[in-house]
């Protein structure tokens, strides 16, 4: 196994340092095409930041943040959707996995949504054959809240026009 992370996203955009969690063999490699690497000053500075509790801190922040906005999520799909449709409630992540009625193609809809305002990945992007068709990858990680409120309102009513159009038939 080998990951690999950088400290972009938690730090700062233009930090361009991570790191690799790798057995030596692996890590060899990476070393052998190192052209340098981050100034000793840049690293310095992640590791301030790292040691110092700022980082902890910076992270706290941010699930706060993401964990504001799932919960406005769950509540608006809650609120918005059709009772056969269901939800998954995450623990982590950026992302609430939908599924849609009985008869709903999420990525026949996706052009629908996108002219209502709101776009999400279908669940057929996600499987390997034909499967996923009435799924659905709503993402809950940027948006604001009243931007949440507005796009689940809109897919919802989306997603009652498609299942009424179609009488619950797939297309």
């Amino acid at each position: 196994m080998v990951r690999v992370n950088t400290v972009s996203k938690t730090i700062a955009p233009g930090v361009r340092t991570g790191w690799i969690v790798a057995d030596e063999t692996a890590t060899a490699q990476f070393d052998r095409i190192d052209a340098g690497g981050e100034p000793s000053f840049t690293r310095g500075l992640i590791d301030r930041y790292c040691t110092d509790g700022r980082l902890d801190r910076a992270v706290a922040r941010l699930c706060e943040g993401y964990e504001r906005r799932r919960d406005r999520m769950l509540a608006s799909l809650e609120t918005h959707m059709p009772p056969s449709a269901t939800w998954s409630e995450p623990s982590g992540g950026f992302f609430v996995w939908v599924e849609f009625p009985e008869g709903t193609d999420a990525e026949a809809m996706l052009p629908d949504a996108i002219d209502a305002g709101v776009t999400y990945l279908p669940g057929t992007f996600f499987y390997p054959d034909d499967g996923g068709r009435r799924f659905a990858r709503l993402s809950f990680s940027y948006a604001s809240p009243s931007a949440i409120d507005d796009g689940i309102e809109s897919l919802a009513r989306t997603v009652r026009d498609r299942v009424s159009v179609t009488g619950g038939k797939n297309g």
